[in-house]
């Protein structure tokens, strides 16, 4: 995936409780990221399709943030 602003994705704003529940990549995290399957235009990216580069700082301190809240690993 491109940079947030570039064109190989648009993203929206969802609640915490519907991103959980759809397992939303947050758009933050896509950048360098990678399609794990074909995506059709509109689709939503999720843990399904999309995974994030897990090397990133930000991918770090998001796992760390999700770790604190949802007691997730």
């Amino acid at each position: 995936f491109d940079a947030i602003g570039e064109t190989s994705y648009r993203s929206w704003t969802m609640t915490v409780e519907e991103a959980r529940a759809n397992r939303a990549v947050p758009v933050g995290l896509l950048e360098g990221g990678k399609v794990l399957r074909p995506v059709s235009r509109g689709e939503l990216l999720t843990s399904a399709n999309a995974a994030p580069d897990p090397t990133t700082r930000l991918f770090a301190l998001r796992r760390l943030q999700d770790e604190m809240l949802y007691g997730l690993g």
